[in-house]
């Protein structure tokens, strides 16, 4: 219609308005980490940690003579663990036109996505670590015809009590009873760190402990699903999973069913995570580049194999 300016006409200057509200991150739970004994090497002292475990003596049953005749005693004997220490590390440059020109703060938003990649790199070099376990388990007591079955609680049960009779000792102390509607209380526990896709089968057990119904909320730590007697459950998506690895080519989940002290995170020194800024006038002549990054000085070491079960399972989603 004559006299009248559509957006064809006059376009705005500025077609956008930029949110200042950033969208968060999609930050996932960190769960490998957790249960690790968590060791230093200090600066000066090598690049190697070394663990020494003592072999056992064998009982001694036999009764003493009476008339003073000698024992032949025992001799020591240990085994060494070494980890040699590792340095892992990352870095982005960001332009002086660009954190100038951008309206939002993009100097921070670098730092947010720098340390996230930290905690998810040292994350995934545990769950490889605990990969590594020569004590790996197939789930047998599933229905779906496969090498390994799904997931069942009797599974569940067969690494809890394997892990007993290899007096391996619980990670967690129990949550005592309350007189609350709903709630239960939970056992003493090992700890399983699995990927989230395992929800389906624990979801499904008639075993399975939400927890949601612990009787003190307090005590459900992060990435926690729930209980199925003597272990409780932490789930995560940079859990471990074996693609196409079942007889019937689906995913195997790998879930790590752990006692205390079976495995270790070592670092180098009290500085060994460090986040680095450099500013712009380190970049050149003409200061031109601002550079965020992050180093890593650590190994993720396995201490007792007999004492940590891979436990497989095929997953259904």
């Amino acid at each position: 219609m004559a006299g009248n300016t559509g957006p064809g006409d006059l376009a705005p200057a500025v077609k956008q308005d930029l949110a200042m509200k950033m969208l968060s991150l999609p930050t996932p739970n960190l769960i490998h980490r957790d249960f690790a004994i968590k060791d230093v090497l200090e600066i000066k002292n090598g690049d190697t940690k070394r663990y020494r475990l003592y072999n056992k003596f064998a009982t001694a049953t036999a009764p003493l003579s009476g008339n003073g005749s000698p024992v032949s005693g025992k001799t020591l004997s240990a085994a060494d663990i070494d980890a040699k220490i590792d340095y892992y590390g990352d870095w982005a440059g960001v332009s002086e036109q660009v954190y100038r020109a951008n309206q939002e703060k993009v100097l921070n938003e670098a730092s947010l996505v720098l340390g996230l990649q930290m905690r998810e790199t040292e994350d995934e070099l545990i769950r490889d670590v605990l990969l590594s376990t020569p004590s790996q388990i197939n789930c047998t007591n599933g229905v779906n015809g496969l090498n390994p079955s799904e997931w069942t609680s009797a599974d569940s049960l067969g690494v809890q009590v394997t892990l007993m009779n290899n007096v391996a000792s619980m990670y967690l102390g129990g949550v005592e009873g309350a007189d609350i509607i709903g709630s239960t209380p939970v056992r003493n526990s090992f700890v399983a760190m699995s990927h989230t896709r395992l929800c389906f089968d624990l979801d499904n057990s008639p075993d399975f402990q939400s927890s949601t119904e612990y009787t003190n909320q307090m005590k459900v730590l992060p990435g926690e699903w729930g209980a199925v007697r003597n272990i409780r459950y932490f789930v995560s998506p940079l859990g471990s999973i074996s693609v196409n690895a079942s007889s019937g080519n689906t995913d195997v989940a790998n879930t790590f069913v752990a006692g205390k002290e079976s495995y270790a995170c070592i670092k180098q020194g009290m500085d060994s995570n460090q986040f680095l800024f450099n500013p712009a006038y380190l970049s050149d002549q003409l200061h031109q580049t601002v550079s965020l990054g992050w180093k890593m000085i650590q190994v993720p070491l396995l201490l007792r194999p007999e004492w940590l079960f891979s436990l497989r399972s095929s997953l259904q989603v």
